[in-house]
């Protein structure tokens, strides 16, 4: 937006800008963004938290799902403490299962 010679410029500063693009994307085309191997649990966590502050119930649950995926024995502690924290039952639910499987 211009008026004058007056730029105005929003800043998102809670979220990294690839992250932004990626939650603009979803909400304009009901798609998620091709992801770099390595980096996609990472951003499902990062869009995750987006998702909750904006209130976006599909997307929550979209990478919900997602990082089920990726509970491991590297991830598991993190993973529950997100899933705790925003309250995503589905992945709490996942990350007590793989517990449960390592003690066996």
């Amino acid at each position: 937006m211009m008026e004058g010679n007056v730029a105005h410029v929003i800043s998102i500063d809670d979220m990294e800008a690839h992250v932004f693009r990626a939650l603009l994307r979803f909400i304009y085309t009901d798609s998620l963004p091709v992801m770099k191997k390595g980096e996609e649990d990472i951003t499902f966590q990062n869009l995750l938290f987006a998702a909750d502050r904006y209130n976006i119930e599909r997307l929550k649950l979209i990478c919900e799902e997602k990082l089920c995926e990726y509970v491991g024995v590297g991830t598991v502690a993190a993973m529950l403490v997100l899933a705790d924290q925003l309250g995503c039952d589905g992945l709490k639910k996942a990350c007590f299962n793989f517990l449960k499987l390592q003690q066996t």
